[in-house]
């Protein structure tokens, strides 16, 4: 693992505050650290004039300075810095935050090991449907083998106060992959295969990094060179093609409308080239009528010629009864419209409605375990008149009654279509 000396020494100075942290319980194999605190707040002291630019600023993302007090229950937390994050939440009053402690948030699990995050997310899920999305999709990946990261709701509070509202505590993404998956690049995809960031980890060079980013754009190139399951081949010699059906077939359940810039591609060499796997990230647009191409022609693909939906009608007639949501990706694309390759994605897509059905309803028992304390408090349905759409207790019950029930018979109406194609 590549972690630097000065974290191991950060880490053994922290030690001292364990005893001040409650032991958390874990579930779904010991993967999603769910906190026990009773004061499960993160409290931000900083200026008015601070609080002031947060709450009132719309489309800009800056760190917050000066550099403010960050304490979790009654743990002081070192900050390097604090930022505002995003691009949905950042035209709303309640912002999301990337934090970068200069020491650790620790936790211990229920093997009594050390659980160590220097940087995370507090996500304001400001278009999270009464908050269920992100937190239940994070509970369903983990059981199909997509989602390791560390995520629980949580409150903000500035100057132990201002109370901003509920939120999820997720696990920094990018910062995990390098340091427990080994990763020697993140990349956020962009649309039409274009890159949007990436992330580097230690020692690794520029050029190394180019390297990396051009197989990644190689992935695409590969799409038109191969067809049956030589294409499935190479694109396997390439990355973890079999996860990335699963991350589809999961959307395809859960009607994700948005997809394609909502995943992270990380690598590493494996056998001396270039491997990438994913992680899907941002579920917060679940239950969808249609996929976001329609109508979004500048973000559909173009590896095998300009592709224009009008209509939800105009995707459907080009899948032609296949079993997969949205074909704004060009990977998508030919995974719908290649025999080989749909064919293995069916199996995928068995994989997990066999997983999910097992554990869907418990899913949805664990989630409202979760959540139920929090519509408790009246601060945060407060607070959620400055979200996409104001939530109450009752809005809540209803929602979460309807979408498992919704969940559980679709997992059971796509494994029939599977058994009749």
């Amino acid at each position: 693992m590549k972690i630097e000396m000065n974290s191991i020494i950060k880490k053994l100075n922290y030690i001292i505050f364990v005893a001040l942290l409650a032991i958390v319980n874990s579930c779904y194999n010991e993967i999603l650290i769910i906190p026990d605190y009773n004061d499960n707040v993160f409290n931000v002291t900083l200026s008015e004039s601070a609080i002031d630019r947060i709450l009132e600023a719309r489309g800009e993302q800056f760190y917050i300075s000066p550099l403010p007090k960050l304490s979790y229950g009654s743990v002081p937390l070192q900050l390097d810095h604090m930022k505002i994050r995003g691009q949905s939440a950042l035209n709303f009053q309640r912002k999301s935050y990337s934090v970068n402690l200069d020491d650790f948030l620790v936790f211990k699990n229920d093997t009594n090991d050390f659980i160590y995050i220097e940087k995370f997310k507090l996500l304001s899920m400001v278009y999270d449907y009464t908050y269920i999305e992100n937190r239940l999709s994070h509970i369903l990946l983990s059981q199909i083998g997509l989602w390791d990261l560390r995520s629980f709701y949580t409150q903000v509070v500035f100057n132990d106060d201002k109370h901003q509202g509920l939120y999820l505590f997720v696990e920094d993404p990018e910062d995990y992959l390098i340091q427990n998956k080994d990763a020697d690049i993140v990349i956020r995809r962009y649309y039409r295969g274009e890159i949007s960031k990436t992330e580097l980890a230690d020692g690794i060079t520029t050029s190394e990094s180019e390297k990396y980013s051009a197989d990644f754009n190689d992935i695409y190139s590969t799409l038109l060179k191969f067809k049956g399951k030589q294409l499935y081949d190479e694109l396997n010699r390439r990355m973890n093609i079999n996860n990335y059906m699963k991350k589809m077939a999961f959307d395809f359940v859960v009607k994700n409308g948005d997809t394609t810039d909502e995943v992270f591609f990380w690598a590493k060499k494996q056998n001396g080239n270039s491997y990438f796997d994913i992680l899907p990230w941002d579920y917060d647009d679940l239950f969808t009528i249609q996929p976001h191409e329609v109508g979004r022609a500048w973000a559909v693909g173009t590896v095998f010629g300009e592709r224009i939906y009008e209509t939800h009608a105009d995707v459907l007639k080009e899948l032609n009864g296949k079993l997969i949501f949205s074909i704004e990706d060009d990977i998508d694309y030919a995974i719908a419209t290649d025999d080989y390759l749909y064919n293995v994605y069916l199996t995928q897509l068995g994989f997990v409605l066999n997983k999910l059905d097992v554990i869907i309803d418990q899913a949805f028992l664990d989630l409202k375990k979760e959540l139920d304390p929090y519509y408790e408090f009246p601060k945060i349905i407060e607070q959620s008149k400055y979200d996409a759409n104001e939530t109450s207790a009752d809005i809540y019950s209803k929602n979460i009654a309807e979408k498992h029930q919704y969940l559980s018979g679709r997992i059971q109406f796509i494994m029939s279509k599977i058994r009749n194609q």
